[in-house]
């Protein structure tokens, strides 16, 4: 099978990349002209990131529709990651692409944006939480696709969310650790298996920022080898390693096409096969 690749990919923080050799305040320019230009082609107004607030409303196969959102920092920059600066790669993709699972939704920004970029596709959105329900609805509303209120793991069963007051990082773990916080919940969980069944025994692309929750997934590798492409967002979480994470995508047959350290604990990987 050929390998997914992605077609003259530059990564969304160039500025990194081009540290050694420009001065600071040209990488910050460049990333602010860039970052506005994206903005426009979704019509949504940028001046500067500093006072970035989400907007009530973007542009969705051309006409203006409205989304919904927690009023909160990680919410906005989740905004700002996945439909501005597309973290996940989606813009450079140069296959086909009909099946796309995201797990970890969220209030449903990168399903979507898969929309967006991809209108004919069929995609699944997870999200455990109940709080977010009625982001995920409207965002599924705007750009059509469907979601599911569980989380994923390598086996069904139920999971214990624990809610953090900036709601992207909230964690679902096993249900032995119910109760460590007042807030802690139960939450409905599916096998990884169920997820691939739901879709239709293929994953074109499957987008993963599950808080450390990739790990268990990890665990079906059968199931992966119906996953033709991934974009994530890892976590080092519980004495898991770089090295177990690269050795682990690699073992279940994808080439590693992009990696990057946003943390100690936490970066974006993109693979395909």
């Amino acid at each position: 099978m050929a390998v997914l690749r992605y077609a003259n990919h530059i990564p969304a923080d160039l500025n990194s990349a081009l540290k050694m050799i420009w001065p600071n305040p040209f990488r910050q320019a460049w990333t602010l002209l860039r970052r506005r230009r994206a903005a426009r082609r979704i019509g949504v107004p940028l001046t500067r990131t500093r006072d970035w607030k989400l907007p009530a409303q973007l542009r969705v196969r051309g006409a203006m529709a409205p989304i919904l959102a927690p009023d909160e920092p990680g919410t906005a920059l989740a905004f700002l990651d996945i439909l501005i600066d597309d973290c996940y790669g989606l813009r450079g993709l140069r296959r086909r692409v009909e099946r796309i699972v995201d797990i970890g939704a969220h209030a449903g920004f990168f399903s979507l944006h898969a929309k967006m970029l991809f209108p004919s596709a069929t995609v699944h959105a997870y999200e455990p939480n109940p709080a977010l329900a009625p982001y995920l609805s409207q965002q599924a509303k705007t750009g059509g696709f469907q979601w599911f209120g569980e989380a994923v793991a390598e086996t069904s069963g139920g999971m214990n969310l624990t809610v953090d007051s900036d709601s992207v990082q909230s964690r679902a773990m096993p249900l032995a650790d119910r109760n460590v916080c007042p807030t802690d919940q139960a939450v409905p969980c599916v096998a990884f298996a169920t997820a691939l069944e739901r879709i239709g025994g293929k994953i074109d692309f499957l987008k993963m920022d599950c808080e450390g929750g990739e790990w268990s997934i990890f665990r079906d590798a059968r199931s992966f080898q119906a996953v033709r492409g991934l974009g994530m967002e890892y976590h080092l979480f519980d004495g898991h390693t770089l090295a177990e994470l690269t050795d682990t995508v690699r073992a279940m047959g994808f080439t590693i096409h992009f990696m990057h350290a946003d943390g100690p604990q936490y970066g974006r990987l993109w693979a395909g096969r």
